[in-house]
């Protein structure tokens, strides 16, 4: 089977749907906020608020050429339209990508059908927004949601990081400085310690689920301690000395067999 063939119309048919959708949902004249004073500025080719859109003005403008004047408005909310069409294709294409790079190349049938399977299904979860809900949010929100909790979870085990390697690397040589420590990654701490109790206050039940994925993850990576002990090195996140000690090893251990 020709698999780039496959995945040039899979592609193809991700972009079709997408700009189907956003065409079915345009809005139709003018709107409020930025949205109308950027058709206006396009239309007439005069200068927004700082820092100006002069790129979207010309495209703007050049779309409006195409229509009637009553339907300049329509015409200029088509570059949105098309633009976020495009964006959808480019998401769907970096997806495949990982997916194949993490695979180290797509070579058998299952890999294609996964690669292309986690472009299509990343895709369909935006459009799903109303239809998944969960904790009384739509899925999108709960997306979010998910995200600031585990920036919080980030931020806060950078902070203990902090704490431990002072106390126990008090040598160690830092690029950084920590202003006035410990007083103010303290304070750091503190403040994203309340913003995390407070995120679980009201949103319980995806902060369940956050925990839970995490909790999982933990026991994952615990279970293939063997796998990532023997596993070579990814040059794409080990130093060069390191990748270079682990050729000599591997020389060495092929030279005594």
């Amino acid at each position: 089977m020709n698999w780039k063939r496959v995945h040039q119309i899979v592609a193809g048919l991700v972009f079709l749907v997408a700009l189907g959708v956003y065409f079915t949902t345009v809005a139709p004249t003018a709107s409020f906020w930025d949205c109308g004073e950027f058709i206006a500025i396009a239309y007439k080719l005069e200068v927004s608020h700082p820092p100006g859109a002069p790129f979207y003005m010309l495209i703007g403008r050049l779309f409006s050429m195409f229509a009637a004047p009553e339907n300049a408005a329509f015409a200029i909310n088509l570059v949105s339209v098309l633009s976020s069409a495009l964006t959808v294709l480019l998401t769907h294409l970096i997806v495949v990508q990982l997916v194949e790079r993490w695979q180290g190349g797509a070579k058998e049938t299952w890999q294609h059908l996964a690669a292309l399977a986690g472009g299509v299904v990343g895709i369909a979860a935006i459009y799903s927004d109303q239809l998944i809900q969960f904790g009384g949010q739509t899925l999108t929100a709960n997306i979010v949601t998910m995200s600031v909790f585990g920036a919080i979870v980030m931020y806060i085990t950078s902070m203990l990081s902090l704490f431990k390697l002072r106390r126990s690397e008090p040598g160690m040589e830092r690029p950084f400085k920590a202003p006035f420590y410990p007083w103010f990654p303290l304070f750091a701490l503190l403040g994203a310690l309340i913003c995390l109790g407070t995120m679980v206050y009201y949103n319980l039940a995806v902060a369940g689920v956050f925990f839970g994925m995490l909790a999982l993850g933990y026991i994952v990576f615990i279970a293939v301690k063997r796998e990532r002990e023997t596993a070579p090195l990814d040059e794409m996140l080990e130093s060069a000395e390191e990748m270079q000690l682990e050729r000599q090893l591997a020389a060495k251990a092929k030279a005594k067999a």
